[in-house]
């Protein structure tokens, strides 16, 4: 039962991650900076759910690099 609800989880969180680079690519297409931003962490999320530990860090990066500008425009 244990193995089944953890393969349930692992499919969830791969299709998540799918569904958040999609969010990604419709977020820069439309000049969405926060949206980018907060979708590259929402995939660095669900890859750190899978244990894909260096494409997590690289998405949690992104979505620092993209807000870093607009944390500098309010300061």
């Amino acid at each position: 039962m244990l193995l089944m609800i953890v393969a349930l989880l692992i499919g969830y969180h791969e299709k998540a991650v799918k569904e958040h680079t999609r969010e990604v690519q419709l977020s820069e297409a439309s000049q969405d900076t926060i949206g980018t931003a907060i979708a590259h962490r929402k995939v660095g999320e669900c890859l750190c759910a899978l244990k894909k530990y260096k494409e997590a860090l690289f998405h949690q990066n992104l979505h620092l690099e993209v807000l870093q500008p607009q944390c500098n425009k309010k300061n």
